[in-house]
């Protein structure tokens, strides 16, 4: 079919100089309709949960030695929106699997890898692998509490599908 549009002519969608015509409206829903629904990224450093997190890992890993400072906050944020990331990811991949309903892996797979080595990277920076406390001589008891933290905020479910947060109380870490 053939259009004049303006001063150019237009044939299915090509115009006389070869060019393929688009439509801005409709590449605009395509992006929409192309929006993740596992809600991993919508967890940001900003939310109230994020920064519980983070404090209660700084908590922690300044239990064992003086070896965290004001200015490892930073990494301690980034790590807990990345430990957030990667407990929404393993529920929307428990719930709709790692394949895809035409059998391909789902696109989030390679992002959860991804995020588990960063995670591991920042774990190792802050001190909090075993490796990395041999390295600075560290005692071995942060493990522990930062295992317990984490393991009591995965039964704490802080996070449901879509990102949103749950109301109930974590609570504090017990001594």
């Amino acid at each position: 079919m053939a259009v004049l549009v303006g001063a150019a002519f237009v044939l299915g969608g090509v115009s006389e100089t070869g060019k393929k015509q688009t439509n801005p409206a409709s590449l605009a829903n395509l992006r929409e309709s192309q929006k993740p629904i596992h809600g991993v990224y919508e967890i940001t450093v900003g939310q109230a949960e994020t920064r519980e997190l983070a404090d209660r890992i700084m908590a922690v890993l300044e239990g064992d030695a003086d070896i965290i400072k004001p200015a490892d906050a930073a990494a301690c944020s980034v790590l807990a929106v990345l430990l957030r990331r990667l407990q929404q990811a393993d529920q929307y991949l428990d719930a709709e699997g790692i394949v895809g309903p035409k059998g391909e892996v789902r696109p989030l797979l390679p992002v959860v890898v991804s995020m588990a080595n960063t995670s591991l990277r920042y774990l190792e920076a802050l001190g909090a692998t075993p490796q990395a406390r041999a390295k600075l001589g560290v005692s071995t008891g942060r493990a522990l509490d930062l295992a317990r933290l984490m393991a009591q905020a995965d039964e704490a479910g802080t996070i449901e599908e879509g990102g949103d947060t749950n109301e109930r109380d974590t609570g504090q870490m017990e001594e």
